[in-house]
């Protein structure tokens, strides 16, 4: 995630300890690079669909007590049966369904997923293993399976379309405060990590990051300010996932 001063990627780092909100944030390695994902259940983590590799081996890491304290294979991945690419746009549906060879540890963190979708304008809290630095620079500090960190940003936009709104939920990187807060952007890395609404204390997961978009006319480096970043809705996903689960996904 990528913020301008006095944001800084040290400033974002979270514990690698089982007492933090979000222990249950993952890194994943595939095929040689970082991603992220989320355990909604003991067995299982949400990831972005299009971070996938057929026929690759995967494997979650957990920071609970330390840098990649607990590592564990994953038995299964399932994409979400109605993506059809990152080419097809919009880019909808782009989720997948991660089963664990045996349950995670009981220290870490399992997400309920929202039953309702946030208003626009509703902050949500961005957690993920990506690359950092500073947007108007680029990325400065590459992305790295023990280094989770934290940010905040607005949700400002919908699709122009109806159809993809209920799907997905857009929001600006920018140098300036946006509603109190200065917002994180997405960089590589990124694709799989947490989108969550706090319901009092509680963490509660509504959506997984997955992209990030550049207007045509937009100038300057990656990530930069004029991006965009983008995600998938989990609410509207229930049936999906209470099926592909046997229902171990609880909703909130």
């Amino acid at each position: 995630m990528v913020g301008e001063p006095p944001d800084s990627p040290r400033a974002r780092l979270d514990a690698n300890r089982a007492d933090s909100r979000w222990s249950g944030v993952a890194s994943l390695f595939i095929a040689g690079s970082v991603y992220s994902a989320v355990l909604v259940a003991s067995r299982f983590a949400l990831t972005a669909a299009h971070v996938l590799r057929d026929n690759v081996d995967i494997t979650l890491n957990l920071n609970l007590d330390g840098d990649l304290s607990h590592q564990i294979p994953i038995r299964s991945a399932q994409r979400h049966p109605r993506f059809r690419g990152l080419g097809n746009p919009p880019p909808i549906h782009d989720l997948a369904l991660l089963e664990l060879a045996h349950d995670a540890p009981p220290a870490a963190q399992r997400y309920a997923v929202s039953a309702g979708l946030p208003q626009a304008g509703a902050r949500i809290e961005l957690v993920g293993y990506g690359a950092s630095g500073r947007g108007s620079r680029g990325v400065e500090v590459g992305q790295n399976a023990a280094l989770k960190r934290h940010g905040a940003a607005l949700v400002q936009h919908l699709p122009a379309s109806d159809a993809a709104a209920l799907w997905m939920y857009v929001f600006d990187y920018s140098a300036r405060a946006v509603g109190g807060i200065l917002p994180s952007g997405l960089a590589p890395g990124d694709s799989g990590s947490g989108a969550f609404v706090m319901a009092g204390d509680r963490a509660v997961l509504v959506g997984i990051n997955t992209l990030t978009m550049r207007p045509a006319q937009a100038s300057g480096p990656p990530f930069g300010y004029g991006t965009r970043a983008a995600g998938q809705w989990l609410p509207p996903q229930r049936s999906w996932l209470a099926e592909s689960t046997q229902g171990a996904v609880a909703f909130a």
